[in-house]
């Protein structure tokens, strides 16, 4: 079957490549690249230009994303750093992650979901992504402040109750209903297994460390830790919990041998290639007709009480120390991200989540993940004005990067808007695939007059158009003549190249 293999390896590339492109974008404008990357497949998917089907093999592949990504966060939260926070951590995680879960599902609940599907989106809303939070306060010069320090303390506990509620959730959700029994099996196992490979499994690599040292192949060591985690994830699912729980726990156990044996950088670019296909798929899932004012209003409601619970729960502990420290913290551990996306796939495809809940959560992680940045830079601007080391970077309340950004959007616009004239101008040729190529100089003139990012975003919103005004007059998203169809990625793909490499990033280009 040299055709099915070709044309997989066609759509691999062609996912691969737009993620990328999608996540450079958000790069350049300060944003997470996974948002980017999560974009790219609303956008290209089958519920918009229908660009792009993923197929079975590649959801397959975008599991594996989800483990190795899973993998990596363990490999960077040794087991000894449990100890070393302390207790004041131990308490802003543990209420970080009760007071999240608890008024999620309440709300959610009270809203008229079912049981399942509120326990989802309340594990959901407690997970934590602390590398926004960790970088902004990086580029900041604050990473050394004490807060920072309980943030990033707390988060080390956060990861590991946060795999323990998704697998009871998960394995709840496998059972006919809610036993107590069943709820008390799951909990016990969910805390042996973590107990198990937090401090005994170090040990037991450790003694048979010479023998891992000792195999003639080359990265025995890594071959060795890539092995565990599989087989630690087909074990997770085998006692009733997701596969990313075992895999989250067998970079636990390598995580003190991860440097030495080189194995968090192998590990690392393995992620690099996977996680762009989980997080193209994540937006492939998403219809967003379901978005009516009813979802949208509570999207932007749940979005809010992930927020304050992150805020209320995580400053609890500290209320002793004050307003400001109670502020920073529950700020800091904010957003959600790779764990809360992870949450809602799962929900999706055991289908204990309708499309309209697995919006509101994809909705609520984007939000808490977007909102974050600038949150943070208002409850640390006392600590930055103390501190030496400062950085422009992500800083989006300082002029240059808001005109680098308005630039980019109204590069963006321009490019759109002509590219909506030509629609209406040609719309009634018969002979009008073409016209998204004949388009491409247009878009090299918006990107050298108004940067790369202007280039690229108005690449895309150019296809949009073409897509729903010249190709699509009933306006239903959805491209179906094959040669319009192969023109419009055609389009996009050299649009967004020249844009790249000719034109410069937009803060080169200012006059």
């Amino acid at each position: 079957m040299p055709q099915t293999a070709n044309g997989f390896v066609l759509e691999l590339f062609v996912i691969f490549v737009w993620a990328k492109v999608f996540a450079e974008v958000f790069e350049q404008l300060s944003l997470p690249a996974a948002l980017g990357e999560i974009l790219a497949g609303v956008v290209l998917g089958p519920y918009a230009s229908r660009l792009i089907v993923p197929s079975v093999t590649t959801h397959s592949m975008a599991e594996m994303g989800a483990i190795f990504l899973l993998f990596g966060v363990g490999l960077e939260t040794q087991p000894a750093d449990l100890i070393r926070v302390g207790r004041q951590a131990l308490g802003v995680a543990l209420a970080g992650v009760a007071v999240p879960f608890i008024l999620g599902f309440g709300y959610t609940f009270w809203r008229g979901l079912s049981l399942h599907e509120s326990t989802f989106v309340a594990a959901a809303m407690v997970a934590t992504s602390v590398g926004i939070t960790a970088r902004v306060l990086n580029d900041m010069g604050v990473i050394a402040s004490r807060s920072a320090r309980i943030i990033l303390g707390a988060a080390v506990f956060d990861d590991i109750f946060g795999m323990l509620i998704l697998a009871v959730v998960v394995g709840l959700a496998s059972a006919a209903g809610v036993q107590w029994i069943q709820l008390g099996v799951l909990t016990s196992e969910a805390v042996a297994f973590a107990l198990f490979m937090i401090f005994i499994a170090p040990r037991v690599i450790q003694r048979i460390r010479p023998r891992i040292e000792g195999i003639s192949l080359p990265d025995a060591p890594l071959i060795f830790a890539l092995a565990i985690c599989l087989g630690l994830s087909v074990v997770a699912e085998k006692i009733g919990i997701a596969g990313i729980i075992g895999a989250f726990f067998a970079g636990l156990a390598f995580a003190e041998y991860g440097p030495e044996w080189h194995i968090n950088s192998a590990v690392r670019g393995i992620t690099e290639f996977l996680t762009p296909f989980f997080f193209f798929t994540i937006g492939a899932r998403l219809d967003l007709s379901v978005f009516s004012p009813s979802i949208l209003g509570f999207s932007v409601v749940l979005s809010v009480l992930a927020i304050f619970s992150k805020v209320l729960g995580c400053g609890l502990p500290l209320v002793k120390e004050g307003w400001r420290p109670m502020l920073q913290v529950g700020i800091g551990m904010t957003p959600r991200g790779e764990v809360a996306f992870i949450v809602a796939l799962l929900g999706l495809q055991m289908q204990m989540l309708s499309q309209s809940t697995y919006a509101i959560v994809i909705f609520m992680t984007a939000a808490t993940t977007l909102l974050s940045p600038p949150l943070l830079r208002f409850a640390f601007r006392d600590v930055q004005e103390r501190s030496i080391v400062r950085s422009p970077q992500f800083d989006f309340l300082k002029a240059p990067v808001w005109r680098q950004v308005l630039r980019t959007i109204l590069g963006a616009v321009c490019c759109a808007l002509l590219a909506w004239i030509s629609a209406q101008v040609v719309g009634e040729l018969k002979s009008k695939d073409m016209i998204p190529l004949l388009f491409v100089p247009v878009i090299v003139v918006t990107a050298a007059i108004f940067g790369r990012s202007a280039g690229i975003l108005g690449s895309l919103a150019s296809g949009l158009i073409f897509a729903l005004f010249l190709f699509v007059p009933l306006h239903s998203w959805s491209v179906t003549e094959t040669a319009a169809r192969n023109n419009l990625g055609w389009m996009l793909l050299a649009g967004i190249a020249l844009s790249y490499f000719v034109a410069k990033p937009a803060q080169e280009s200012r006059p």
